[in-house]
């Protein structure tokens, strides 16, 4: 009888399990790593008042105090991702609004027909195309 070795093919997790294996092992952490902080002071920067930590001055705090409890549980981790939205969500706008921006212009086809016209434009000299394409969608330095 012969025997059959069966291949499992591995594969990468899903992106959501990874962000909350990750956010499960660092709250993990907190209950391990001994908590510490710098001391700060108010500094002006450019005519702007900005806080700034103070170097040497490391000390390790407790990790529960008259603030609160620093050690992160089950609580934290499953609002986790939803304080994580909330603080970001100027970011997330922004990308919905830069990503749907890009989906219309594809969509209509100008770059590609910029593309195409640029590179008949520039016929034996097509190798320019591509520093003229990396200036134009990087923008424009100040």
């Amino acid at each position: 009888m012969e025997t059959v070795k069966l291949k499992i093919k591995w594969s990468l997790p899903h992106s959501y399990t990874l962000i909350f294996l990750i956010i499960v092992a660092i709250a993990g952490l907190t209950w391990i790593v001994p908590s510490g902080q710098f001391d700060r002071q108010e500094v002006l920067v450019d005519g702007s008042s900005r806080t700034a930590i103070i170097p040497g001055t490391y000390h390790t705090v407790p990790k529960i105090s008259e603030q609160g409890d620093l050690r992160q549980g089950f609580a934290q981790i499953a609002s986790a991702p939803l304080e994580g939205i909330i603080n970001g969500a100027d970011v997330v706008a922004f990308v919905l609004i830069v990503g749907g921006a890009f989906r219309i212009i594809l969509q209509t086809g100008a770059i590609d027909r910029a593309l195409i016209a640029l590179a008949g434009r520039l016929k034996s000299k097509g190798i320019l195309l591509i520093p003229i394409a990396m200036v134009i969608f990087s923008g424009i330095p100040k």
